[in-house]
C-alpha cells in the first residue's frame, strides 16, 4: 500500500470530512497495519485529541472506510506526538522491505509469523516506522526504521515471556 493513496482515500471520504469539521483540534498520530491472513488489507489511521485525551481510528478495508468511536487513551507517561507526513520520505512498502531484510540478515533463525507496522512520531527519533515481528519461537523483534532515510536505527529482540503482565492496569 502506498502512503499517499491510503491518505487520499481517507481525505476523500465524506465520513472523514464530516468528522474533521467537528474535530479541528485532533491531529494525525499513527498509521497501523497488522500483516496476518485476516488483517493484511486493513489499515487504521488514528487521530488524537489532546483536549479530551481520545483517539479516533479510521479503518480502511479495501474501499470501505469506517469510523471507530472515540477511545480513551492508555498511555504511560508518553506524549502522543503529531505524525507529520511531510517529513516521511520513505513509503510503507520500502520500510516494510527494509525491516524484512534486516530480520533475515541479522536474525535469520527468527522466522516471522506476523508483522505489525506502525508509522508514528516518537519523541527521540521523530517520524518512524515501528515494525514488530512475532516469531515462531515466541519472540518479539522490534525494528525502528527512520521514515526520512529508510535506515534501521534501533532494534530489539525479546521473548514473549519477558513481558511483565503485572504492570498492566486492571
Amino acid at each position: 500500500m502506498k502512503l499517499k493513496s491510503l491518505m487520499k482515500k481517507l481525505n476523500e471520504s465524506d465520513d472523514f470530512k464530516d468528522w474533521q469539521k467537528k474535530n479541528k483540534n485532533s491531529y494525525l498520530s499513527h498509521i497501523f497495519n497488522m500483516n496476518d491472513k485476516i488483517n493484511k488489507d486493513i489499515w487504521q489511521i488514528g487521530y488524537y485529541n489532546a483536549d479530551n485525551d481520545t483517539m479516533t481510528n479510521f479503518v480502511i478495508d479495501k474501499e470501505e472506510i469506517k469510523v471507530a468511536s472515540d477511545l480513551e487513551i492508555f498511555k504511560k507517561d508518553n506524549k502522543i506526538n503529531e505524525l507529520v507526513l511531510k517529513k516521511v520520505k520513505i513509503d510503507i512498502d520500502k520500510a516494510d522491505k527494509t525491516a524484512r531484510d534486516f530480520q533475515k540478515d541479522n536474525y535469520p533463525s527468527e522466522i516471522a509469523m506476523m508483522r505489525i507496522l506502525v508509522l508514528q512520531n516518537l519523541e527521540k527519533v521523530e517520524q518512524v516506522y515501528n515494525i514488530t515481528f512475532v516469531t515462531h519461537s515466541l519472540k518479539i523483534l522490534n525494528i525502528k526504521i527512520d521514515a526520512n532515510n529508510g535506515k534501521a536505527i534501533l532494534h530489539n529482540l525479546s521473548s514473549v515471556t519477558d513481558f511483565n503482565f503485572d504492570k498492566i492496569k486492571k
